[in-house]
């Protein structure tokens, strides 16, 4: 073998020797990734709120409970307007809030159309927020009996009241108070009707 051949040959060796220099170890770890943060959790969609009654619903309502008033309440006048709302079962349909005046009396009447056939109606106490502007200075404890129930239809079906008769209700201070109305059997309209008169 000659000396070129020789040298042909080692050159050769030496660049196998230094392009195979890692083959027998072992490739580098890749760095391990952090974990991901726990997803937070999606939190349940909010229920539908209850439609407003069309105008058909709404004077059906309106006129059975006015056809009511003679006997359930008698000698009272209708204060506001109607709730009515189209409510699925154990959905609430809330009142505005309004005040129970010293010196009047007060009656509370609530109708369904079908399929709606129960119904419940309940006055509670709204001593939070703006409505604690309604109170005296020296009756702020009663923030603390927000959302108190005062009266409950005790009857369901599809019609209710609350105070009805010659028991109307009279407050025991001026308040601001809300009507809560709920369909417990059936979808569909749900109204009621506040009446009034001047405590004799």
């Amino acid at each position: 073998m000659g000396t070129a051949t020789k040298q042909i040959l080692g050159l050769t060796l030496s660049i196998a020797a230094s392009a195979c220099s890692g083959c027998n170890s072992h490739p580098a770890p890749k760095p391990m990734l952090a974990p991901l943060p726990p997803s937070m959790p999606v939190p349940p969609p909010l229920p539908p709120q209850p439609l407003p009654c069309d105008q058909a619903q709404f004077l059906a309502t309106s006129t059975a409970m006015q056809a009511r008033a003679a006997a359930e309440a008698p000698g009272m006048k209708p204060e506001g307007t109607p709730i009515c709302g189209q409510a699925a079962p154990g959905q609430v349909v809330p009142g505005p809030m309004f005040v129970l005046e010293p010196g009047y009396c007060y009656t509370f009447l609530g109708q369904s159309l079908p399929p709606v056939v129960e119904m419940e109606m309940v006055l509670q106490l709204d001593a939070t927020g703006a409505a604690g502007a309604f109170l005296p200075p020296n009756m702020t404890g009663l923030a603390n009996m927000a959302q108190t129930q005062l009266l409950v239809s005790t009857t369901p079906g599809e019609r209710v009241s609350m105070a009805a008769g010659q028991s109307c209700y009279v407050g025991g201070l001026p308040g601001p108070v809300k009507m809560m109305l709920r369909a417990r059997n059936g979808s569909g309209p749900i109204a009621g009707q506040v009446f009034r008169k001047k405590k004799l």
